[in-house]
């Protein structure tokens, strides 16, 4: 990985648009949305763009929920260096919940493997049996941005860059599985 500084430099492709689009009213508008706008995300790329943005405006905290940390979404070179420079910061928190570790394990993953360096601010953990069923992501970033896939399996959802209300319903939900949560002794194994 290139070396970390406080701005994360990202390659043009998976840069996003900088002007916000306005949006009729009761609509979702495309990526990226006005603050406080939902934005539906229909395209892959709609959905990379969107995670990267919310990780790298986050300040302080990032919560992750995914089936296999997605390595099309989760896996490429500006996202891993905005939760670098994240982790970096003072008091920043990021939880990350995996519920197939062992696909994971088996293919590798950049993120796991910045966790495992960092691992007093990035934690990994295997969501409790009861919480391993859906198919659904959701990333929650500083309880204001939001990131939620209904499945895993398309490329469909939405996001808010600044949305504090209702990523913090998501957020709670998070905190619920995130403390019935444990190390799963496959990603543990990373940190040894």
């Amino acid at each position: 990985m290139k070396s970390l500084d406080a701005s994360v430099r990202v390659p043009p492709e998976e840069r996003s648009l900088t002007q916000p689009v306005a949006q009729p009213a009761g609509e979702s508008a495309p990526w990226p949305p006005v603050p406080g706008a939902r934005a539906s995300l229909s395209r892959c790329d709609d959905i990379r763009r969107a995670a990267l943005d919310l990780t790298c405006a986050a300040q302080r905290s990032l919560a992750l929920f995914s089936a296999a940390l997605e390595p099309a979404v989760f896996d490429r070179p500006a996202l891993l260096e905005a939760v670098a420079v994240l982790a970096r910061r003072r008091r920043a928190r990021l939880r990350i919940l995996v519920r197939d570790p062992r696909y994971v394990m088996a293919r590798g993953h950049g993120l796991v493997e910045l966790a495992r360096r960092l691992s007093t601010t990035i934690e990994l953990r295997r969501p409790h049996p009861r919480h391993r069923d859906g198919t659904e992501q959701l990333l929650v970033t500083d309880e204001a941005g939001l990131l939620f896939r209904p499945t895993e399996l398309r490329c469909e959802g939405w996001a808010f860059l600044y949305a504090p209300v209702e990523a913090r319903r998501r957020l709670r939900f998070f905190d619920v599985m995130w403390s019935l949560a444990e190390p799963d002794p496959e990603l543990q194994r990373l940190y040894l």
